[in-house]
């Protein structure tokens, strides 16, 4: 297994809100903690007119101040929302960051993330998938060849060449985030990583989640010159030194952060006519539930291992920590309990695992 960390740098702070100043201040020392505690990956997604929740909206600024404050921990984008872009935009910002970071980022894509967004950004719902699609395939044509040119329903571009160039040989590894079982399986199909929420979710709903990605792998015709065939589950997660304490920290922001993203991903899946029942995710509501579900992963270190190995278990190869909402000092703390002992602990199993085959 392998871990990320995840921010869309929540304005709240334990019992206090902080400026734009402070938390993206505080979301740029997590990282750097993150690199030098052994994280695999950081990344954010786009976000727009969220405040106080989720408050990244330039994606790539925030990706390039981290870039040149690490060393070693790669870079997502997590997701850009291809259909609101021009896609040479899109496929710059891909490029610079990589060229800051010396061949670290990570391209993740979605769709959108509520009607209200779209509608911010003017952006028809209808066309949203086909728009897309086309995105997708212009920016993997700037991102690989030396010059490209598109002619199609929403963009014509003469032939130009991008700039700057990857620093990577081949575009980035590809990932999309995905809500319904449908999306779920497109990413299987498209070659891409799969990026998928856990908040709401139980372990056997999460399995189910995993089997169907797997099985839109089999049938997969990439969208880009490889398959990224992988799992990354976008997790409640805190660490403490105590299950008590751990609990105390992270019970409030992380059952706040629950009932929103029900009642978000509800209202969007019904505008799409996904019939999706969010009645028990409602009647579950209680940390109890949540706990003893494994939807949020809290505890001391010893903990952390046992639940994050149920994940492994149903083909979760990444695990996207979010600790958005609990106060700076005990998410640094948290970060480097893990970097001591529990990502020590997956790294050794995955050499044993090498070495016995």
């Amino acid at each position: 297994m392998e871990f990320g960390l995840l921010t869309e740098a929540n304005l709240q702070s334990g019992n206090k809100f902080l400026s734009f100043q402070e938390r993206y201040q505080h979301v740029l020392e997590e990282v750097v903690l993150a690199d030098k505690m052994g994280f695999d990956v950081f990344g954010s997604s786009e976000q727009h007119f969220f405040a106080p929740h989720c408050v990244i909206s330039s994606l790539e600024t925030v990706l390039a101040a981290a870039a040149v404050l690490t060393k070693d921990i790669k870079l997502r984008f997590a997701s850009i929302l291809l259909p609101f872009h021009h896609p040479i935009d899109s496929a710059e910002k891909i490029a610079s960051v990589d060229v800051l970071s010396n061949g670290r980022v990570e391209f993740g894509t979605a769709k959108g993330n509520s009607w209200y967004t779209l509608g911010g950004y003017n952006v028809i719902p209808a066309e949203v998938d086909d728009r897309f699609d086309e995105a997708l395939e212009i920016v993997l044509k700037a991102l690989t060849n030396e010059t490209f040119s598109h002619e199609g329903r929403f963009w014509t571009i003469p032939e130009r060449s991008l700039s700057p160039k990857l620093v990577q040989k081949d575009h980035p590894p590809l990932w999309y985030a995905a809500i319904s079982p449908k999306s779920h399986k497109l990413a299987g199909q498209m070659g891409t990583g799969l990026m998928t929420l856990t908040v709401g979710v139980e372990l056997e709903q999460l399995a189910k989640r995993v089997q169907t990605y797997r099985e839109g792998i089999r049938e997969a015709k990439p969208v880009g010159n490889y398959i990224t065939n992988k799992v990354s589950s976008f997790t409640q997660l805190h660490c403490a030194e105590t299950t008590q304490r751990a609990r105390d920290y992270s019970e409030k922001p992380f059952m706040d952060y629950t009932e929103t993203v029900i009642d978000l991903y509800e209202q969007k899946l019904k505008k799409t006519g996904v019939n999706i029942d969010f009645s028990k995710a409602r009647d579950n509501l209680n940390w109890k539930h949540l706990n003893d579900a494994d939807q949020v992963i809290v505890g001391n270190p010893d903990e952390i291992i046992e639940k994050l190995e149920k994940y492994e278990a149903v083909g979760v190869d990444e695990v996207f920590i979010r600790s958005e909402g609990i106060e700076h000092a005990e998410v640094m703390k948290s970060i480097e309990l893990l970097g001591k002992y529990v990502i020590p602990h997956f790294k050794e199993k995955k050499k044993k695992r090498e070495s016995a085959s």
